[in-house]
């Protein structure tokens, strides 16, 4: 579904060029849908044509030496990586799933502050009380947990300081 190759561009060093795959035909149909913000549009207009190098693919570069926090940016700051979750998971949703996986920052806060004994309080009562707090305001992890478990699944994560968060859902097969 992706490539990756380590790459040499002058003036760069280390660069990572990514061939990334969208639905072209979703794309084309964002473009002129007026709903979506012109500011978006614009985005998705401008990645597709400076990146598109054939049907449904793109190809950007990015720069080890630019890394913050363990993330990759692509080096002139547009890729769907960087595009808003709804957008991107649009253009992605025929070759890939686009998860959201936002709570698990929480943890990693949280275990930051106690590393440096720092109070945090408010982060672990989210933590603790997420699916209460989710609930008041109707969130859309709200609503796949409901969808999952009126299926028969599960759904939730376990966490472990200094070892990591697994996200997990399990649904049954009929």
């Amino acid at each position: 579904m992706s490539e990756t190759n380590i790459i040499t561009i002058p003036g760069v060093q280390d660069v990572i060029t990514k061939r990334e795959l969208f639905d072209e035909d979703v794309l084309k149909t964002m473009l002129k849908d007026e709903r979506i913000a012109k500011e978006d549009r614009n985005t998705l207009s401008t990645y597709f044509k400076r990146f598109r190098v054939s049907p449904s693919t793109a190809i950007v570069n990015y720069s080890l030496s630019a890394t913050k926090m363990g993330r990759l940016y692509p080096i002139n700051g547009l890729s769907i990586g960087v595009m808003r979750w709804d957008l991107r998971s649009a253009l992605l949703k025929k070759y890939y799933w686009d998860t959201d996986f936002v709570n698990c920052h929480f943890v990693i806060a949280s275990n930051l502050c106690k590393e440096y004994g720092l109070k945090s309080e408010a982060i672990d009562k989210y933590i603790a009380e997420r699916d209460d707090i989710l609930k008041s305001v109707h969130s859309d992890r709200y609503i796949a947990k409901t969808i999952i478990t009126q299926s028969g699944g599960r759904i939730g994560f376990s966490s472990k300081e200094n070892v990591g968060t697994t996200f997990y859902f399990y649904l049954p097969i009929k």
